[in-house]
């Protein structure tokens, strides 16, 4: 694999803070959190998004760790535990690379949005779009989502398709993010 500049982008601190509320749909720990464990969530997941590409390879490759965290929590998981589930696949991630601000910028034209899908490389930048543009929208990831996803044109077309890529990937993370009330794990 080519060497790549890495670079962690620091995101607001709370954007992987887990809603007391929100400890999973069929946690199978119904009793009270393990010490720390709640606290330790957010801490792993924000290193995670700050560190790691969402490939560690380029073929069948999707970045686990959000979906190892959160099972654990979902599970009932210890501090132990969570980091077990975070560490498990920290080797073999790929680091994330600076997004480019004019290829974010230019993702705004739907034309130059389609043509970088698909593009491994281009992971940064699309995470830096949606990121700007959950922003614009308050953090309001659904109207985000159901623009870019079911507007019914030939970039939300696309898009839509993409959901169902990799074994239903995306779909597993997006449905995570829905589960644990984590916008940014909807990006």
């Amino acid at each position: 694999m080519p060497t790549q500049e890495v670079c962690i982008v620091p995101t607001k601190p709370d954007n992987f803070r887990l809603p007391r509320e929100r400890l999973g749909i069929s946690r199978l720990d119904t009793g009270p959190d393990k010490p720390g464990s709640h606290d330790i969530v957010g801490v792993l997941l924000q290193q995670n998004h700050d560190k790691h590409h969402m490939y560690f390879r380029d073929i069948a490759g999707h970045n686990h760790i959000p979906h190892a965290i959160l099972t654990t929590m979902a599970m009932g998981g210890t501090v132990k535990e969570l980091r077990r589930a975070y560490d498990d696949g920290e080797a073999i991630q790929r680091p994330k690379t600076a997004p480019d601000p004019i290829a974010v910028g230019e993702m705004e034209d739907p034309f130059k949005f389609l043509d970088r899908m698909q593009e491994i490389e281009e992971y940064s930048n699309f995470l830096a779009f949606f990121e700007k543009e959950f922003e614009a929208n308050q953090g309001q990831w659904q109207d985000v989502f159901n623009h870019f996803v079911f507007a019914r044109n030939p970039q939300s077309d696309f898009l839509l398709a993409q959901m169902f890529e990799g074994l239903y990937h995306p779909l597993i993370h997006l449905s995570f993010g829905v589960e644990f009330e984590l916008s940014r794990a909807c990006g």
